[in-house]
């Protein structure tokens, strides 16, 4: 089983959990992204996102991606905020059923 809403190309016959009908892991993924300070003035910001945007449409660097399992999103940072928050709120349900405590 592949962890996550898409199948994986390096493994196309390995269904998704979704696909398993286990839909709530569908958004269990890792993910990375990049974050700034939150007074980082916005010039600096939108500097960082071109420099991100650039590296995403390279091709060798979208190989090296694609060969560590890596699939590139590169969304806004108002789809960002909104996944960071979502990821949140998904893992605190999950703590409180578990009855684990969050300091």
């Amino acid at each position: 089983m592949v962890v996550g809403a898409k199948r994986e190309p390096k493994l196309p016959h390995v269904p998704t959990a979704t696909e398993l009908g286990l839909a709530d892991l569908g958004n269990c993924t890792n993910w990375f992204g990049l974050h700034v300070a939150k007074r980082t003035q916005q010039p600096a910001v939108d500097r960082l996102r071109q420099a991100l945007l650039a590296a995403l449409s390279n091709p060798e660097f979208l190989k090296r991606l694609s060969s560590n399992a890596l699939r590139p999103v590169g969304n806004s940072q108002d789809a960002f905020t909104k996944r960071i928050a979502e990821d949140s709120r998904i893992n605190r349900e999950i703590a409180r059923a578990a009855n684990i405590m969050i300091e």
